[in-house]
């Protein structure tokens, strides 16, 4: 979050994770996804933000980092400060943790779409300097054998090609796609915020797909002979796949991504998968050009 403001203290939401379970499911029986679901309504939400934070002050200076967490009915659950000292210039990441009772019960998914509100703030003397909101949906999505879970339960997901043109077109385009038994959006590319915070406040589930799309020589598998496949183009792919990643990855609405579209395939899709993988061990990563190769989790087309 950037601004113009001297002594703007937040610069950016790094990461911001919220679950209430941590297992990655690989091959569970059903009576091991029901006893999950079971244990996911029982316990509550931890919810951890991750802030890096800096001082464009031409002095040492002492800030606070605040934040008020509030229900799906406008309820203040948990508030929390902490002091940040740092010098002229300098950052640091501040992790802010809070404990969320009842969060089990209401757990986000697109049939009910219960969402928390994250508000952080920072205040120096009695000037706030900066202010941010941000959607949470506890909860968990997995993946295996080719279908994906949300909150240990089977989804099976129905995508439509969507990409946004308005925020009043987009709330009549999902109302539209939903009487017809849609369930998921899958644009071509990222998409503005507003988009994400109404499938987060919809229940829409979203495909989040990387800004990548050729059509140059894509059949050609020899190193070099597509883009997909010659290395050189490499630090493109990555750039694009983790800006997609690092603008959405909070939005509960996010059940999949995808490494974009039709590109052919080859290394650096390879390593946009491989980092992807890293970066979210439990969202499924798909890829509709990967041809029957490892790089694409679920048999899933638009």
């Amino acid at each position: 979050f950037d601004s113009d403001v001297p002594g703007e203290l937040l610069k950016e939401l790094v990461r911001q994770s919220y679950e209430l379970a941590t297992a990655h499911l690989t091959k569970k029986q059903r009576a091991e996804l029901a006893e999950l679901a079971g244990r996911l309504k029982a316990r509550p939400g931890e919810l951890t933000a991750r802030v890096v934070v800096e001082n464009r002050y031409p002095s040492e200076e002492t800030f606070s980092l605040c934040f008020d967490v509030f229900s799906p009915e406008g309820r203040v659950e948990e508030y929390g400060t902490k002091r940040v000292t740092l010098p002229a210039g300098d950052r640091d990441t501040v992790t802010l943790r809070a404990t969320i009772y009842g969060a089990g019960k209401k757990l986000w998914g697109a049939e009910k779409p219960a969402l928390y509100r994250l508000t952080l703030f920072v205040r120096k003397g009695d000037r706030i300097l900066e202010y941010v909101p941000v959607n949470v949906g506890f909860g968990t999505v997995s993946h295996a054998e080719g279908r994906v879970y949300r909150n240990g339960k089977p989804v099976e997901l129905r995508p439509a090609r969507c990409d946004a043109t308005t925020p009043a077109a987009l709330r009549r385009e999902i109302a539209a796609l939903k009487k017809e038994g849609f369930n998921t959006l899958w644009p071509d590319t990222p998409q503005p915020w507003w988009f994400y915070d109404i499938c987060d406040r919809t229940g829409m589930y979203v495909i989040d797909q990387a800004n990548i799309n050729t059509s140059y020589e894509t059949g050609n598998r020899r190193i070099g002979g597509c883009l997909s496949n010659d290395p050189a183009w490499l630090p493109e792919y990555m750039e694009r796949t983790q800006a997609m990643f690092r603008r959405s990855h909070t939005h509960p609405c996010i059940v999949a991504w995808s490494l974009g579209g039709q590109s052919g395939n080859g290394f650096n899709l390879y390593r946009t998968y491989l980092w992807l993988r890293t970066a979210d061990p439990n969202r499924p990563i798909l890829y509709d050009g990967a041809g029957g190769e490892w790089n694409n989790d679920l048999p899933l087309t638009r």
